[in-house]
């Protein structure tokens, strides 16, 4: 689960940072605009003509008719002349992840889970037990329970008491959990399933993690289970 995390948050990052070149590139493109149309709008030099009031009025009096004068030989054209520049093509908003299975208060993930369970059981053997086989019990063939098979309805591993996941960031490279989870599986001297399934809840697991990104550390304190075992045991 903190791989898939740890895999999650860097794919978030990744994204973030492409998004940050994408707007970059854009306003500098928009930049580059805005200089060539500054530049293009700045007045232009008059050329060294001898007499340009007197090449004026020939422009003028050759012009067709129904159509705007010329402008005067050595001044720039009319800010209304000018194409209106281009307008950039901005990128579509990026729409929001949503997160899915948790809501987020005052800067904690608070992940519910839980499932309802129906199961049936079928054992050659009558080991007269749960979901949970007791592996030490199994009938010899001189007992009665040998030869009677056994089939059983059970809904103990069905998590519905607490399952809580707990997330937070300290600072951009310490983030922190919390983890608690619960069965039925918990068979006190009183528990039975005759009348009714009267099983007391049982405590799976129950931790806390501090992961430091810059330093590659992991820590995990608490209930947990794990599949490594002892070799043997003194």
């Amino acid at each position: 689960m903190q791989t898939e995390i740890r895999g999650i948050q860097k794919h978030y990052e990744m994204e973030m940072r492409q998004l940050e070149q994408r707007h970059r590139s854009e306003m500098l493109k928009l930049q580059r605009q805005l200089d060539e149309l500054k530049a293009a709008k700045a007045p232009r030099p008059a050329p060294a003509f001898p007499s340009p009031t007197t090449a004026a009025p020939a422009a003028l009096s050759h012009a067709p008719a129904g159509l705007p004068p010329a402008p005067a030989v050595g001044q720039p054209p009319a800010a209304a002349a000018l194409p209106p520049p281009p307008q950039a093509a901005l990128p579509p908003p990026v729409p929001a992840e949503a997160k899915r299975g948790g809501f987020t208060n005052m800067g904690i993930e608070l992940t519910l889970g839980g499932f309802l369970e129906a199961a049936t059981i079928y054992r050659s053997r009558n080991l007269t037990a749960d979901i949970g086989t007791p592996w030490n019990t199994i009938p010899f063939p001189n007992s009665p329970n040998d030869h009677l098979s056994e089939f059983r309805f059970t809904a103990r591993q069905t998590r519905l008491i607490i399952s809580l996941l707990a997330q937070g960031r300290v600072d951009a490279d310490t983030a922190i959990a919390g983890y608690v989870e619960s069965d039925f599986l918990s068979a006190p001297t009183d528990a039975n399933g005759v009348e009714s399934n009267s099983y007391s809840p049982r405590l799976r697991h129950a931790y806390a993690t501090l992961d430091r990104s810059d330093l590659g550390l992991h820590i995990l304190g608490g209930q947990d289970w794990t599949f490594l075992t002892l070799f043997n045991m003194a």
